[in-house]
């Protein structure tokens, strides 16, 4: 049984090696080790529910893994599904931050036209998908 933090996420970095290839080969890795864990894609902006979802199915093949080893064969959607997943156009803690510092007192949107980022939970990346997927069927 592994139960360390590197081994999740070295699990949950292999589950999502097959989506990557398949439909995100334009994409980039990036993790950083600090108080949370951090994963980035760096994504077309075309591919971006994709690659959201890429992650949110990693995590539930990853959590199931650890669980079934356990003898759990049942996760519920906190455990199955990260809260959110960040979709933003630049790095930063919070999707929602303005960034707003002494060199940069007006914050992002207004310096330099960069707007919020997306917080989405599995629900609703799933609703964005399915839209999306509408857009480009019709």
């Amino acid at each position: 049984l592994l139960a360390s933090s590197p081994s999740y996420h070295a699990l949950a970095d292999e589950a999502v090696q097959y989506p990557r290839e398949i439909c995100l080969e334009q994409s980039r890795r990036s993790s950083g080790i600090n108080a949370e864990y951090g994963v980035r894609f760096h994504v077309p902006l075309e591919f971006r529910y994709e690659a959201a979802l890429a992650l949110q199915i990693a995590n539930l093949v990853t959590r199931a893994f650890f669980s079934s080893q356990l003898g759990i064969h049942d996760l519920p959607n906190n455990v199955a599904f990260f809260s959110g997943v960040d979709i933003d156009r630049s790095l930063r803690k919070n999707v929602r931050d303005e960034c707003v510092t002494p060199s940069n007192p007006h914050g992002l949107s207004v310096s330099y036209g960069i707007q919020q980022g997306e917080e989405l939970d599995i629900f609703t990346l799933l609703e964005r998908i399915d839209t999306l997927g509408a857009n480009r069927d019709g």
